[in-house]
């Protein structure tokens, strides 16, 4: 069984900082393995996965670079293990570690909250830290505040205690207020297995006491993440209701009770939503593979493009999507339809932005993505900057701001620049990249650092590599992190928000475990071990 936890504000941020899952981090928009999230909807933006994929690992007090923010909220950074024990960990004082709690159901039921101040006039979110950490034990749900000024006390959440069958789970942030952030949660009925016409969904706030009770969901209990989303109003970033789709398979708009529900749409299947357009009351939504806006304060739904079946991105001004063999833009002031790139009888396979342009890869049906190209934002001629021989492929592909794009292919890392030049690979591993300046700016938000590791074998072992970082704007200032000892033989940073952090090292033997390791990404040979556990898996909380 594996808990999800994700958050709308993914869907429009590069990075995944403000989702999280139990064991990871995944997006309320979804993720693929490129810098746009895919129809899959799983991890991450724009989810890089980027999200995305993408996990926020903690924070440290660490200044903003672009000068907008003060240090962020001093917090402890967490991680669990098998046996049910959750740890917090001081960046100031990693040898002493703090026992939490034990017990609870799995080490993978465990998931994070952010807090931040919001400034809707340029849609960033200052002081953006860990600020709980949620978990369910014995049936119950706990929290435990992260920031080092207070206790490390478990409080109960609500009523519930009988969330011990657990099935799925996620949690949306209210940045507004804190307390009033939700999290919605499955459990099996009377059969005792999940994703069965008798499972019960849930919802509570962070905000509930002991004696307050969830409320059971009118909502299909399967696979239910496609059934809710979450609306927010941008003025201030609170949550305003939720979309939901009912039992009887209509798309109903309720408030932050799920009451008062007005229907927006009938026979609906799923719903995604994609983007929210800056200053307004409009969200752009998925459903059922049709991209619609839709009005949440007049419950006024309109269709703008139809068997949408691709990836896509934003950078606050519009949305970039792929369908088969072409790129499309959907324009925020008056939601038309451009398309951008037309590659015939090619697939294009996931996009990713840099400041001015669209990054896409190009391969032939059920073939390797061989060529990399860019098209301008705002129209005209698609140029090839980058072409690998026949049968190889370009995977992971990322852009920065200034132009920068990083790439794997094979056993090499690759940069190149969206005109072409710049072109360098080296031989090494992609290892995470990591935004950690403390104000985060929402819809396209890039990267201050990328982690690499240098020295693996050719069969992926890199016990004894030397993990890097350098920055993601320049492709400059490369700093030596650490050595990975030579009982880890890889690398598990989840990439997002948060430094200094912890990750994940594991271990080939019967089975894989992983151990848990501090670094800071900003500083020279600042990686330490914090567990050294052979028969032990443990796991970041993100």
């Amino acid at each position: 069984m594996k808990i999800r936890w994700s958050l709308f504000l993914v869907a429009f941020l590069l990075v995944a900082v403000m989702a999280f899952t139990f064991t990871g981090c995944a997006s309320d928009e979804g993720g693929s393995d490129e810098t746009t999230t895919s129809n899959d909807d799983a991890g991450d933006d724009g989810s890089d996965g980027d999200a995305g994929d993408d996990g926020s690992d903690g924070d440290g007090g660490n200044g903003d670079s672009d000068g907008s923010g003060g240090a962020s909220s001093a917090t402890y950074l967490f991680y669990s293990d098998e046996n049910g024990d959750i740890y917090a960990v001081d960046p100031e004082n990693l040898m002493s570690r703090q026992l939490v709690d034990s017990g609870i159901t799995t080490d993978e039921e465990v998931g994070n909250y952010y807090a931040g101040t919001y400034n809707s006039a340029n849609n960033t979110i200052s002081d953006w830290h860990k600020r709980y950490v949620l978990y369910f034990k014995d049936g119950r749900i706990y929290k435990v505040s992260a920031l080092k000024s207070d206790s490390l006390t478990p409080i109960q959440v609500s009523s519930e205690i009988g969330a011990i069958d657990l099935c799925d789970s996620r949690g949306n942030e209210d940045v507004a207020n804190i307390d009033n952030s939700v999290f919605i949660y499955t459990i099996s009925g009377t059969d005792g297995e999940c994703d069965t016409s008798d499972d019960i969904v849930k919802m509570g706030t962070l905000g509930m006491s002991s004696t307050d009770a969830p409320k059971i969901l009118n909502v299909t209990a399967s696979y239910y993440e496609r059934f809710i989303r979450s609306i927010y109003n941008m003025s201030d970033l609170s949550i305003a209701g939720f979309l939901m789709i009912n039992l009887n398979s209509d798309l109903v708009e309720c408030d932050t009770g799920f009451s008062n529900c007005i229907t927006v749409k009938t026979s609906v299947s799923e719903i995604w939503s994609r983007y929210y357009v800056p200053n307004s009351n409009i969200i752009i939504v998925e459903i059922d593979e049709d991209i619609y806006t839709y009005d949440w304060t007049t419950n006024t739904l309109t269709s703008i493009y139809v068997s949408f079946s691709g990836s896509y991105i934003s950078d606050g001004s519009a949305m970039y999507f792929e369908d088969g063999s072409k790129i499309f833009r959907i324009n925020y002031n008056d939601f038309s339809v451009t398309e951008l790139v037309d590659e015939g009888t090619n697939d294009i396979v996931g996009i990713a932005l840099t400041n001015n342009k669209v990054v896409y890869k190009v391969g032939s049906p059920l073939g390797p993505a061989s060529v990399m190209k860019v098209v301008p934002k705002a129209g005209g001629a698609a140029t090839t900057i980058m072409t690998v021989e026949s049968g190889e492929s370009i995977n992971y592909v990322y852009a920065t701001a200034d132009s920068h794009i990083y790439y794997t292919r094979g056993k090499a890392l690759g940069h190149i620049k969206d005109d072409g030049s710049g072109l360098s690979e080296i031989n090494a591993r992609y290892a995470g990249r990591i935004r950690f300046t403390t104000t985060l700016r929402l819809y396209h938000d890039f990267p201050d650092r990328i982690l690499r590791l240098e020295g693996c074998a050719d069969d992926g072992d890199c016990a004894g590599a030397t993990l890097k970082s350098f920055d993601a704007a320049t492709y400059s200032n490369e700093l030596i992190l650490g050595t990975l000892p030579d009982d880890i033989n890889n690398i598990d940073i989840e990439s997002g928000h948060g430094n200094p952090l912890l990750g994940g090292w594991w271990r080939s033997s019967s089975k894989f475990t992983d151990d848990i390791f501090f670094v800071d990404v900003t500083k020279s040979n600042s990686l330490q071990r914090i567990t050294n556990s052979p028969s032990l898996d443990e796991r970041v909380i993100h």
